[in-house]
């Protein structure tokens, strides 16, 4: 017995059977470099390979059940024929663990998906159905893969939304067919083609610039004062670029405004956009102040502008100042929109109505000066009575690109003054080299705003 005997000289049987049981370790010359290096020298007994998970969870009973069929393929057997579907490795199917993503159960691709929201066929897909009401949005977020891909929904906008980009355009369109009714085409056409486009364009091209120096340094001071400071050549490209969006639409100027500002600085986008919507507040009771100004002097308060429009604004005034002079508690006091009318102090409505007024005496001026040149004469105190309400109806966000109320209210308001035809023409004329020079400024400033973005 000098020699070692494999380990695996054990064929399962006894020691009466005339199996092996000897081991290395068991015999006391056998040569103990050869020994497993894992087994400790005084552990003589055989060590059993542990079984497998599934099989010591297995309950015996029913392990011996199954003992037979473990490793014999059951696919085309009878469903009584096969195995306890708890047996064997793990899968229990008698397939010894060893199934894959080939014999998993298929799911369709349309499970769990209404029958409704499926288009089977190609003349069903092609065909022309009603669009559900849901946004794009929430169809790019579906989660089941069909409705993404085969579009179950459709794209096409709601009906509010379509009113919604085509009602400025009725109302502009229908202002003009009424102007159009009333005044002949052909002698607007004839005061335009006889104005003095040189010296008119000289006059309206430094007003613009001014403006425009005015207009910036009026928003740099609001958004120092509520937001963050910003200095004033930093500012000019911000308010130059809205110049663009206002050609559309004066909402969307100012939005673009407070977008850029979110971007450029940093800062809360509804806390920007209230201090946007505070510049306008003031913008409109700055127009009403002047326009109550000159009405007194003109002799045209309780006639042409009626008293109970001002006195309404003036109560509106005193009720928003006592409103916002403490904080309030609710949706309202945790509106991020509303910080900047809560931070606001009567000195700094004041402020930027002052700051604001060199613009409108200078818009008052120049149209004093220009309509001349167009054949046509109007008082300095009835222009600077009524001029800030054209302004005030020119940026209702009711019409596309201001056209169309600014017209209407040149015609009502100054029609005892100076023809029909001659005011349309002058107030399409002003109109859109005011906003073509606007713009103008902006694309100087597009470059660097884009960049600095």
């Amino acid at each position: 017995m000098g020699h070692e005997v494999p380990r695996h000289a054990d064929h399962g049987r006894g020691a009466g059977d005339g199996g092996l049981w000897l081991h290395a370790q068991a015999l006391p010359r056998a040569a103990p470099h050869r020994a497993h290096p894992l087994r400790h020298e005084g552990r003589g007994a055989t060590r059993r390979l542990r079984r497998a998970l599934a099989g010591r969870l297995l309950h015996p009973a029913l392990a011996q059940r199954t003992a037979r069929s473990r490793g014999v393929p059951h696919r085309g057997l009878p469903p009584d024929a096969r195995p306890s579907p708890h047996g064997g490795r793990l899968g229990g199917d008698g397939l010894a663990g060893g199934r894959g993503t080939p014999d998993r159960a298929r799911v369709a691709a349309d499970e769990g998906v209404p029958e409704d929201a499926l288009r089977e066929g190609r003349a069903q897909r092609e065909a022309s159905r009603a669009p559900h009401p849901v946004r794009p949005r929430a169809l790019r977020r579906a989660r089941h893969p069909a409705v993404r891909e085969r579009g179950a929904f459709g794209l096409r906008p709601l009906p509010r939304a379509a009113v919604w980009r085509l009602g400025p355009w009725a109302v502009t369109l229908a202002i003009f067919a009424f102007l159009f009714w009333r005044v002949p085409v052909g002698q607007v056409a004839a005061t335009v083609a006889g104005a003095r486009w040189g010296r008119f364009l000289l006059l309206m091209g430094p007003y613009v610039a001014f403006y425009f120096l005015v207009d910036t340094f009026v928003v740099q001071q609001a958004v120092g004062w509520f937001n963050v400071r910003v200095a004033y050549r930093d500012m000019l490209p911000v308010r130059a670029t809205s110049y663009i969006l206002s050609l559309v639409n004066t909402q969307l100027g100012q939005g673009g405004l407070a977008l850029y500002l979110h971007r450029r600085h940093d800062l809360p986008f509804w806390e920007i956009t209230g201090t946007v919507v505070f510049l306008s507040f003031v913008e409109v009771y700055q127009l009403a102040f002047y326009s109550f100004i000159g009405a007194l002097v003109g002799g045209e308060l309780g006639r042409g502008a009626p008293v109970w429009v001002y006195a309404g604004l003036a109560g509106y005034l005193v009720f928003h100042l006592w409103f916002f002079a403490r904080p309030r508690s609710g949706p309202l006091g945790r509106a991020r929109v509303l910080a900047t009318f809560y931070k606001a102090r009567p000195s700094h409505y004041l402020r930027l109505l002052l700051y604001k007024t060199p613009n409108l005496l200078a818009a008052v001026t120049v149209h004093w000066l220009a309509l001349p040149l167009f054949g046509m004469a109007v008082p300095f105190a009835r222009l600077l009575a009524f001029l800030p309400l054209v302004f005030f109806f020119a940026a209702l966000p009711i019409a596309a690109a201001h056209l169309g109320p600014s017209q209407a209210a040149w015609v009502y308001f100054f029609r005892s003054s100076a023809p029909e035809a001659g005011l349309v023409a002058y107030s399409l004329a002003a109109h859109f080299a005011f906003m073509l020079m606007n713009a103008l400024i902006g694309l100087l400033f597009l470059r660097r705003a884009t960049r600095e973005i």
